[in-house]
């Protein structure tokens, strides 16, 4: 998902059934939280935790009961008047247009400033930091791009730039934000599919959260079922309010026996886990040698 907001909902009419999925361990779980100060203990009792990539922690610390460490990452998109846009125009990235809801800007991807600014800039200092692997965002962003023969060249410039990264990096964990389209060409790289709002949402437009009408549902469970069909894994998260609890834990249920890894979580992404409720692990404290100093 992207920072600090939610994709929207597509509503198309299709039914599916699932098949046999990938397993995820029965101790697996998943924890988001971009702030810049994370907590270490929350981020510790989790099995994949995904932060932001500039986020100030001991990640041997984060890692110590074998916590997969994610870094967040946006391809396709950086937010204007951010570090990550500085750095994109440092590196001659040409941008080609706008997403005007979240006043972000859309890079020419494919060309050889965009592989340098994600590879370079991007991935190398997040696997040399110590992360265990990369959360790619904003893929589906590829279809704002202006033209089609820009689309096409971004695909095959991401699923290049996913292959270099699994070839560089064997044992990194890399997770895709949907991207349904380039699944069959990332197969025995990409690790996991991230999918939101399956059952519960969030409108960023009217600041309510509401169920996924059943045409959406259906959908976005189509999807998923390909991707398990593939050989991925897949998380999910949506969005309740943690007031309304019986709710997150009757959707965590629904989400289970679709075979993925669930979260229940707020849309500000800031590490509350409303369901499913994990005990913080007793043996990681924040003590003065693991805490960054403010």
């Amino acid at each position: 998902m992207k920072r600090r907001y939610v994709l929207p909902i597509l509503i198309v009419t299709v039914a599916g059934s699932a098949a046999a999925a990938p397993d995820w361990p029965a101790s697996s779980s998943l924890y988001i939280d971009y702030r810049a100060r994370p907590a270490i203990a929350d981020i510790a009792s989790h099995s994949h935790s995904i932060v932001d990539a500039t986020a100030q922690l001991d990640k041997a610390a984060a890692k110590k009961n074998g916590t997969k460490l994610l870094a967040y990452l946006s391809i396709v998109e950086v937010a204007a008047s951010t570090e990550r846009e500085k750095q994109a125009q440092a590196r001659g990235v040409e941008f080609v247009g706008r997403n005007q809801a979240w006043e972000s800007r859309l890079m020419m991807v494919g060309s050889p400033q965009w592989h340098e600014f994600v590879m370079v800039d991007g991935i190398e200092p997040i696997m040399r930091s110590g992360f265990d692997g990369i959360f790619i965002d904003t893929v589906d962003s590829l279809q704002l791009l202006p033209e089609p023969r820009q689309r096409e060249t971004a695909k095959r410039a991401i699923v290049r730039a996913i292959g270099e990264v699994k070839s560089k990096w064997a044992n990194a964990e890399i997770w895709l934000n949907r991207g349904f389209e380039l699944l069959p060409e990332v197969r025995g790289s990409v690790n996991t599919i991230l999918v939101e709002s399956v059952y519960q949402t969030f409108d960023t437009a009217t600041r309510k959260h509401h169920s996924v009408p059943v045409e959406g549902s259906a959908w976005i469970e189509k999807k998923i079922f390909e991707a398990q069909r593939l050989g991925f894994r897949v998380a999910v998260v949506d969005y309740v309010p943690p007031v309304r609890s019986e709710l997150a834990i009757e959707t965590v249920e629904r989400l289970r026996n679709l075979g993925v890894l669930p979260l229940v979580t707020t849309p500000e992404l800031t590490g509350v886990v409303v369901a499913p409720r994990r005990p913080t692990h007793p043996q990681v404290l924040e003590t003065p040698s693991s805490r960054v100093p403010k």
